[in-house]
């Protein structure tokens, strides 16, 4: 999600999106995470300063997101081969890998945000 010129990078927003792409309860996801709903809840108003890597493992695999950008999204730092000066992951790109889109699913994703982007008048 952009806002201004701002990409959102919280790991909550990443967790909240994914969750609800899935159409998966607090309740849900957290018994999944064997975390309580109350720290998932607490996770995604981005209200835990750092969060656990084994909390975040448990919960890429509930929510089948990457671990590796969790944790960066998290602020730990994961080895990477890129070059790129800055290649974290942004929530929504995180969120979308979650939520097992058809190619014709993911097109028309990809042009309602083209459309949202769009200037207005």
């Amino acid at each position: 999600m952009t806002i201004g010129n701002s990409i959102d990078r919280s790991i909550g927003s990443a967790l909240r999106r994914a969750r609800e792409l899935q159409q998966r309860s607090l309740r849900e996801v957290s018994r999944g995470a064997d975390i309580t709903a109350t720290y998932l809840k607490k996770l995604e108003e981005s209200q835990v300063a750092e969060p656990s890597p084994n909390i975040l493992h448990r919960l890429a695999g509930t929510l089948k997101l990457s671990y590796a950008d969790l944790m960066q999204l998290a602020g730990y730092v994961v080895p990477s081969d890129k070059d790129s000066a800055d290649t974290r992951p942004d929530a929504l790109s995180v969120a979308l890998k979650s939520a097992d889109l058809t190619p014709d699913e993911l097109e028309h994703m990809v042009e309602y945000l083209s459309f949202l982007k769009r200037p207005r008048p």
